[in-house]
């Protein structure tokens, strides 16, 4: 745990390969020292429909779900670290947005097999 989604516009791969993205979402959770790096789940899925107000313009939308339990300010903090380590790929024409969003902790399942 946690769980990171990357949403992103299709264009974007214009400017950076995914693998970019998902490694740069997984150094930002890791440096904010709140999660055993092996823990970290990082995962992205493109968009190919989207509307923006320009044609040449993109997005990137981290999801963190993190289980209960950590303050408004580790997951300001977490936010945070993982939006500065997106700005160091130094987008163009690009909206980039980072949310944490607290699971039910009594309704997750888990099972490795």
């Amino acid at each position: 745990m946690p769980h990171c989604l990357i949403e992103y516009s299709q264009n974007l791969t214009q400017q950076q390969p995914v693998q970019n993205l998902l490694e740069a979402v997984f150094d930002g959770v890791g440096k904010s020292g709140l999660f055993d790096r092996s823990h970290i789940r990082v995962r992205a899925m493109a968009f190919a429909d989207f509307l923006l107000v320009s044609s040449d313009q993109a997005f990137v939308h981290v999801t963190i779900r993190l289980h209960q339990g950590r303050s408004p300010e580790q997951r300001k903090q977490l936010s945070a670290e993982v939006l500065q380590a997106l700005l160091t790929l130094h987008f163009n024409h690009t909206s980039i947005t980072v949310e944490t969003v607290e699971m039910d902790t009594a309704s997750y399942s888990k099972q490795q097999v």
